[in-house]
């Protein structure tokens, strides 16, 4: 997982009008890198994390199914398959269904080669 920080700006209200309801968009800072997945291949990706919400970004080059594997924990109970539109597409999983334990990584699979990102949501 990456290590990124999302600040909200301040409102200003001499900028009232000028951003939807007077609000500067969030401004994200860090290194936002990704594991390349090839066409019917699949990665580890390190989960090394409590157990919280978490952000996939999938950039495809083509449309295609992208399996997030069960973990081996209780909750861990079926994988789960989604397609992934060309271009790029978010998803947000509750992480504790698909880490292993063991290993402290999310299995991955995709039926295209994609690139995949990886965020925990704080």
């Amino acid at each position: 997982m990456a290590d990124i920080l999302i600040s909200r700006q301040d409102y200003n209200p001499s900028d009232a009008g000028k951003q939807m309801n007077g609000w500067k968009p969030n401004v994200i800072s860090g290194a936002l890198t990704g594991t390349s997945i090839s066409a019917n291949g699949s990665a580890e990706i390190p989960a090394d994390f409590k157990d919280h919400k978490t952000v996939f970004v999938i950039v495809a080059g083509a449309a295609g199914n992208v399996t997030f594997k069960a973990g081996d924990t209780y909750q861990g109970v079926n994988d789960l398959v989604v397609e992934a539109p060309q271009g790029t597409s978010m998803i947000w999983l509750d992480s504790a269904k698909f880490v292993n334990k063991t290993t402290g990584k999310i299995t991955v699979e995709s039926a295209k080669a994609i690139s995949i990102f990886g965020y925990e949501m704080r």
